[in-house]
């Protein structure tokens, strides 16, 4: 039976460099190598996200150890003047990928936005992910956008309690 899994915020003192770390390995695992990894921009990003009340930056751990890490928002207010939320980031280290563990957080980042009432949610992707792409497809995310510049791919989901696994 697997253990289940607990989501903690983040403690920027005592963990930047896992953070650091996951990043990384999730830029590798999208473009294919740390070309263009800035660890700089990183610590940046890191440390304004930790510091915004609205942002959800959690690790995930599971039989005491962190095994991921999830950053999301789930107070964006859209066009439309309807909350939705964002997944900037949703990591598994390696050996814990391909285990249905990603749809368990996955299922649990989604209900949080029902939760706080956001009627929709929005996450970019490097379309070099397939694994990435294929996940988000299966669970009803759909291409917003064409290609960027960066080969980033805008997906968007909208929220009916149907299409949570929970």
């Amino acid at each position: 039976m697997t253990q289940a899994l607990e989501f903690h915020r983040v403690n920027i003192d005592k963990q930047l460099q896992t953070c650091i770390d996951f990043r990384k390995d999730a830029w590798i695992v999208s473009y294919g190598s740390d070309t263009g990894f800035c660890e700089y921009k990183t610590i940046e990003w890191i440390k304004n996200c930790a510091a915004q009340p609205a942002v959800n930056f959690l690790h995930v751990c599971q039989g005491g150890q962190i095994i991921g890490q999830v950053e999301f928002n789930s107070n964006i207010t859209t066009s439309t003047s309807e909350k939705a939320g964002y997944i900037y980031l949703l990591y598994l280290i390696p050996e814990k990928r391909g285990l249905g563990l990603g749809q368990i957080i996955h299922d649990y980042i989604l209900a949080q936005f029902m939760n706080n009432h956001c009627v929709g949610a929005m996450l970019r992707y490097i379309s070099g992910n397939l694994r990435a792409e294929q996940f988000y497809l299966k669970n009803n995310w759909y291409k917003a956008t064409e290609l960027t510049d960066d080969n980033a791919q805008l997906m968007r989901i909208d929220l009916n309690l149907s299409l949570i696994h929970i």
